[in-house]
This record gives C-alpha cells, sequence and structure tokens, in this order.
C-alpha cells in the first residue's frame, strides 16, 4: 500500500463495500500499478496486472474527484469482455470535489463485466461504462489527458447520477492506481514472524510489569526543579482523550476506571481543565499528569489563544470554561504569573486514526497554528494515535502487531506529512471503551505509550537545564566584564 493517493478512509470503504459483496473476511491492497510512477501506457498496465486476480482500479483526477472500479475477474490481453457471473464487481466513487461522499454503483447484469484489450487500459463495462486510455498517453506535468470515455449506465447501475456527479466531468488524471486485493486474514501468522517497522510491542505481564515500576519511580531529572511533568491532551471532541487518562489510570489500578468523564456528543463533554494525577495501586500519586481540556470544534470551543494560555500555565486545574466568554488575562481565576511547575512539558494531540483522513480543515488549522507556537515555545509535540483497532481488523484481536500494520503505517505517514510531525513523535494505542476488565494487550500498548511521551518530556527538560546553566554563565561572565567562551 506504501506510496498510494488512497487516504485511509477511502481505503476503508472500499474493503467494506468489497467484504460486502463476499469472497473475503477482511482486504489487504498491495499496489500493482501507478500512472505518475509506471507511466500510462496499455502495455505497461498489462504487464503489472494482468492476471493478478481481484484488482480494484482507482482514478484521482483535477478536480478532486476520486472514482473507479472493482473486479473479482482477472485482466487479460484477450481482446474479449469477461463476464461477472456473480455480479460482485461494481464502479464507485470515493471523493466529490475534495469531500468525502462514496457512493457505489452496482451491476445491471453480469455480462461484459470488465473489457480485456491489449491496447486499452483498465476498463469496464460494455459500452464502455469506463474506459480511462487507449494507447499511451503523456503526463502534461500535473495530469495525463484521458482520452477514453465514462458513460455509466450499461452494465453497471448509475443510480441516477451523471458524468458531473460521478467524475466532475473531468479526464484529466492526476494519477490512476490499480490494486491486487487478497485476503488479509490469510496473512497474520506471517505478520506475527515479519519484522515490525517499529519495536514491537511485548505482550507479556513480565513487559507490563517492568513499565509499571519504570513510571512508578519516574522523577523528573532534578535540575528542572519540577516535581511532576504535565502533559498536555489535545483533541477533536471524540478523539479519546478522557478514554486514554482513563486507560493510563485502568493499568495502574488493575481494573478499569472511569476517572475522566466519557461519552459521545454534539459538544465537548469536558468542560473544564483538569490536571489529571495517575496513582499507583496503593493511591499514591506519580510524577506525571495527563490534562484534558475541551474538545476542538472547527468553529466553536476553545481558540488557539486560549489552548497557549493553557500551555503557559495561566490555567488552573478545575477551571470551568463557557463556551459564550473567552478566556482573557481578566478572567476569574487567571494565574498572572505561572511557575514553571504549572506550565505544560509536553503538548499531544490526540487522533482518532479510524477519521483522520475526515478531520475538517478548521480543526487541522487550529492544529497546526498550535503546533506552531508550541514548537516556537521549545516545547515537545507528539501525536497519540487512538482508536488504531478501527483502522485495521487485525488489530482488534491482536493489538500487539500494532506495530507489524502497514495500515497504521500508512497512518503515520499520512499524519506526519499533513501535521508536520517527525513519525518517531508518534506512538499508537487503543482506549478502554467498551470493557469491564483489563486486558493485557491495551495495558502494555498504553504504558509504552506513556513511556515514550515521558522520554520526549525528559529531552525537553534536560535541554532546558543545560540551556538555563549557559544562560547564568554567559550573566555570571558578563557581569564580570569577561569574554564568554561557550562551547
Amino acid at each position: 500500500m506504501t506510496n498510494t493517493t488512497l487516504t485511509l478512509n477511502e481505503k476503508k470503504t472500499l474493503r467494506k463495500w468489497i467484504i460486502e459483496k463476499g469472497g473475503f473476511t477482511n482486504v489487504k491492497f498491495n499496489l500493482l500499478f501507478k500512472a505518475t510512477r509506471d507511466g500510462c501506457s496499455p502495455q505497461t498496465f498489462h504487464n503489472l496486472c494482468d492476471n493478478k486476480g481481484p484488482t480494484v482500479t482507482v482514478v484521482y483526477n483535477s478536480s478532486n474527484y476520486v472514482f473507479g472500479g472493482y473486479t473479482p475477474l482477472m485482466w487479460t490481453s484477450s481482446n474479449t469482455f469477461a463476464s461477472d457471473a456473480n455480479g460482485k464487481g461494481f464502479l464507485f466513487r470515493l471523493t466529490s470535489a475534495g469531500t468525502f461522499s462514496p457512493k457505489r454503483y452496482d451491476m445491471n447484469n453480469c455480462q461484459n463485466s470488465i473489457y480485456c484489450h491489449v491496447s486499452y487500459g483498465p476498463t469496464f463495462g460494455a459500452g464502455h461504462d469506463m474506459h480511462l486510455f487507449t494507447g499511451a498517453i503523456n503526463s502534461s506535468g500535473s495530469y495525463f489527458q484521458g482520452n477514453g470515455a465514462i458513460t455509466v449506465g450499461s452494465t453497471y447501475n448509475a443510480n441516477g447520477d451523471n458524468a458531473n456527479q460521478i467524475f466532475g466531468n473531468d479526464n484529466k488524471y492526476s494519477d490512476i492506481e490499480v490494486f491486487h486485493l487478497s485476503d488479509v486474514l490469510m496473512d497474520v501468522d506471517e505478520l506475527r514472524q515479519a519484522e515490525p517497522w517499529r519495536k514491537g510491542i511485548e505482550c507479556n505481564k513480565k513487559a507490563r510489569d517492568k513499565l509499571l515500576s519504570g513510571m512508578i519511580s519516574y522523577y523528573p531529572i532534578k535540575e528542572s526543579a519540577i516535581t511532576h511533568v504535565r502533559l498536555l491532551m489535545i483533541g477533536q471532541i471524540g478523539a479519546g482523550k478522557s478514554s486514554f487518562i482513563n486507560t493510563v489510570s485502568s493499568a495502574f489500578k488493575g481494573y478499569v476506571s472511569t476517572t475522566a468523564r466519557t461519552g459521545t456528543a454534539t459538544h465537548s463533554l469536558t468542560t473544564k481543565y483538569r490536571a489529571y494525577a495517575i496513582k499507583d495501586q496503593n493511591k499514591h500519586p506519580l510524577n506525571f499528569k495527563l490534562c484534558d481540556t475541551m474538545g476542538m470544534e472547527e468553529d466553536h470551543g476553545l481558540d488557539v489563544n486560549e489552548y497557549l494560555y493553557i500551555i503557559d500555565g495561566h490555567i488552573k486545574d478545575q477551571f470551568q470554561f463557557n463556551p459564550a466568554v473567552k478566556i482573557t488575562p481578566k478572567s476569574p481565576g487567571f494565574v498572572q504569573n505561572p511557575s514553571p511547575a504549572e506550565k505544560i512539558q509536553c503538548v499531544i494531540f490526540v487522533i482518532d486514526g479510524s477519521t483522520f483522513s475526515l478531520m475538517p480543515d478548521g480543526v487541522l488549522k487550529k492544529i497546526i497554528s498550535i503546533k506552531e507556537h508550541a514548537q516556537a515555545r521549545e516545547l515537545p509535540i507528539a501525536v497519540l494515535l487512538t482508536k488504531v483497532d478501527k483502522i485495521s481488523p487485525i488489530l482488534e484481536k491482536e493489538l500487539q502487531l500494532v506495530y507489524h500494520c502497514q495500515d497504521v503505517a500508512d497512518c503515520f505517514q499520512e499524519i506526519s506529512d499533513k501535521l508536520g510531525i517527525s513519525k518517531n513523535y508518534i506512538v499508537a494505542v487503543k482506549s478502554y471503551e467498551k470493557e469491564t476488565e483489563t486486558e493485557l494487550s491495551v495495558d502494555v500498548t498504553t504504558l509504552t505509550a506513556v513511556q515514550q511521551l515521558l522520554r520526549y518530556t525528559d529531552d525537553y527538560l534536560e535541554d532546558q537545564v543545560d540551556m538555563n546553566a549557559q544562560m547564568e554563565k554567559i550573566s555570571n561572565l558578563s557581569s564580570m566584564n569577561l569574554e564568554p567562551n561557550i562551547k
């Protein structure tokens, strides 16, 4: 699936439709042909895709439509039609003018499902319903000018849609991709044996106990003069901030905890700023706090400046938010001169991996703006990728394979590209949502993520201590009218 333009939600929708048609329990996408990589010619298409079994063709055009077709049949160079006796094939639109709006066009009849011609690219239906190109077509630099035609309605049912609704009536293709499809569940054993793309999760009691022990004994470096660190969770409504805090607490308590309020709602369920002290089984608070705030909304909730007030330590624990009234330095309880201990030491963007591709532009812009302000403060910035079990069905039962799973790797890449955050600052988790008892794989995955977040924080504190020491040395030398010699 590497280097595809297909987003996770587009892939998820295709997977769902293909499974509904039968023959798959889950679907793995293997990129065979990509016009921008391989060139756009029938010869290349057939060389790479003939006799490869079930395939899906995905087309991207200059009007930001994503559409194409799925066939369970094999492409050949036989210059003949092939019929889909079981009617499993379909055409589709995934995105319309940049907006995710999936629609499927099933078959009217099982005849002439695909047309396999040595001089044609992928071609669906009699008529043809979807004929992308004949002969080699060259790129203009930004697109390939298709020379076929798309007139859905012969073999496939257009459901009343016209060419403009299906693909924007635009034959300028920014890319064409063809994927071979296989049943991913056949690959689970192989996946267990494969090298993970990040160090894998050791899912055993010994590993969990070691992680718990490390965090119980955790203490910020003494020179920082901070007794506990504060990690701020920022995320869209429903991303799972509060659920993650509960899951961390559960790992230490040994049962599923509901300390932070969770659920679903139009607006944020979190109405207060909370700095949650995680406690061990003896109810002793640990030396880090997970800070929760209102869920981010595109046009409502906190604005960027209000998040910065939290980051800079101006907002106290238990501060009651009022969506109708913006926070200002004159707000009741506003901390005018916060101490270092009241400030945030790590900013964490909590992102639902199963819906990231659908994140509204307004929310994305807020996140990027906060990230830039945090960078200006030299704070560590991380991403907590939640709900990974919904990214890939394998992870519902095999969570410890999270860093073996290519779907998760693809999600890391997409987030890194859009937010400008390095992939080694992204960690993945699944929180307790429906469970009533703790599970080893969830605990270990969660604690591994927290361990990494604390490492980011420690690196920041160490850097701040070093920088303060340098500044103090320069100041002392200046007061003595000596030239500083800082290396």
